[in-house]
């Protein structure tokens, strides 16, 4: 009670207990926006939409949000930058499968853009090579049913064209070598 200047036995006018309410809510929302991003880094839109299913009101959810952005809690830059890092090294995708996961996950087309500077044609190219020796295995390539299901495959995980063409160019390659 203190911290909302209150003490018991004090008599409390409706603008102070509306007031009192409001900062209430307000601490409330951002403790649960706290809780979620100790969890692992969040979008500002993620945390958006999880505060409205908590139901939150736009106001309030505001509020929280910018105080959140003004400490450096949330920064969708960041969050982009870092996420495009570690799906490069642990779960490979090709840049259109990236642009559409950032962009689920509430980044701005021109944010997802600037995060995925850093993966050019030739890294695409390689991490698409290198999925596609790990999910061949011992597999023949000369099998049409094989290099569907690979190019299917590569497609999935946002791959272009390009790339899946030059990895299936040479893998064949290597077949006649």
């Amino acid at each position: 009670m203190h911290e909302v200047g209150l003490k018991v036995g004090q008599e409390v006018d409706a603008e102070k207990l509306a007031e009192t309410l409001s900062a209430e809510e307000v601490r409330s929302a951002k403790e649960s926006a706290l809780i979620l991003l100790d969890y692992r880094a969040r979008t500002r839109r993620e945390l958006e939409r999880r505060l409205h299913q908590k139901g939150y009101t736009e106001d309030v959810i505001a509020k929280v949000l910018d105080k959140l952005e003004n400490i450096d809690l949330i920064d969708d830059e960041r969050f982009a930058a870092n996420w495009v890092a570690s799906q490069l090294s642990h779960r490979p995708m090709g840049r259109s499968r990236m642009i559409w996961e950032l962009r689920k996950k509430g980044v701005a087309p021109e944010i997802a853009d600037e995060a995925l500077d850093q993966v050019d044609k030739e890294q695409e190219f390689e991490l698409a090579l290198n999925l596609a020796e790990r999910k061949l295995g011992d597999a023949a390539l000369e099998n049409p049913e094989t290099k569907r299901k690979l190019t299917g495959f590569l497609r999935r995980r946002g791959f272009s064209w390009e790339a899946i063409s030059g990895v299936l160019n040479k893998l064949a390659m290597k077949i006649e070598n």
